[in-house]
C-alpha cells in the first residue's frame, strides 16, 4: 500500500509540475509579446535627438531589423544627437558595415526619423514618445 500511494504522490507531482511549466512557458510567451508591443509603441520617431546609446541600439534593432549592427553602435557610442550627422562614409569606415542594402536601409531609417520630426514640429505636437531604454514618454 505505500508503494502504491508513494506511485500515485510522484505521478501528481509530476502531472502538476507539467502543467505549471506549461503554464509558465504560455506566460513567458505573452510577455514576450507584451514587451515587443510595449517597444515598439513607445518608440515614436519623435524626440530621437534625446535618444541615449540603448535607445538607438533597440531602434537598429527593433525598427530597423539589423541586430547585427546593434553591437557595433553601441561600440560607437552612437545616440540620438549623433544619428543625423551619419554619412554612408561612417557606415563603411566606422561601424564596418559592408552591405550596401544595410547602408541604404539604415540611411533610409535615419531619413524617416528626420522626417517624422519635421512633420511632429509643424503640427505643434505638445509631447513626444520615445524608446522605453529612456523611460517611455515625456512632455516637452
Amino acid at each position: 500500500k505505500k508503494k502504491a500511494s508513494f506511485k500515485k504522490v510522484v505521478q501528481i507531482y509530476f502531472f502538476n509540475f507539467s502543467i505549471f511549466f506549461s503554464l509558465l512557458s504560455s506566460l513567458n510567451f505573452d510577455i514576450g509579446v507584451y514587451l515587443s508591443a510595449r517597444n515598439k509603441n513607445s518608440m515614436s520617431q519623435t524626440g530621437y535627438e534625446k535618444w541615449n546609446i540603448d535607445a538607438v541600439s533597440d531602434w537598429v534593432v527593433s525598427n530597423l531589423k539589423l541586430t547585427q549592427y546593434s553591437q557595433r553602435f553601441k561600440d560607437m557610442s552612437i545616440d540620438g544627437s549623433i544619428l543625423d550627422h551619419i554619412t554612408e562614409e561612417d557606415l563603411i569606415n566606422d561601424l564596418d558595415i559592408k552591405v550596401r542594402l544595410h547602408r541604404i536601409k539604415i540611411l533610409e531609417g535615419i531619413k524617416r526619423l528626420k522626417e517624422s520630426k519635421l512633420t511632429r514640429d509643424d503640427e505643434g505636437a505638445e509631447s513626444v514618445s520615445i524608446p522605453s531604454s529612456l523611460g517611455g514618454r515625456f512632455d516637452t
